[in-house]
């Protein structure tokens, strides 16, 4: 069963009984459900975001494109904090947050 089928079959409200009894002819005849995705188009150069972010003050949020790709506590001898590494989705350029005492900011 393709997901296409699944998400007709739940947004409808079939109940348990009835989703065996259906036939693949009855889902083909439904509307095509559209998913939406935007490919990384990885570059040489980041892309204006990415560089404008790295200017930014250390209490700003990421731009829309940034996912986070881990984050976790940074030790260090006078004061931790939590460094945080983002993957840009425009360029696939790597942007880090830190916010520890000597390298706090985006870098």
């Amino acid at each position: 069963m393709g997901l296409r089928a699944l998400l007709l079959r739940r947004s409808i409200g079939v109940s348990g009984r009835d989703r065996r009894a259906t036939s693949r002819a009855d889902v083909s005849d439904s509307p095509a459900v559209t998913i939406h995705r935007r490919p990384v188009t990885l570059t040489i150069e980041e892309c204006r975001a990415c560089a404008a972010q790295r200017q930014k003050p250390p209490t700003a949020v990421p731009h829309a494109r940034l996912m986070i790709v881990s984050s976790g506590p940074m030790v260090e001898a006078y004061g931790g904090g939590v460094e945080t590494r983002y993957v840009c989705l425009e360029c696939g350029h790597s942007v880090t947050h830190s916010t520890g005492r000597w390298g706090q900011g985006w870098h």
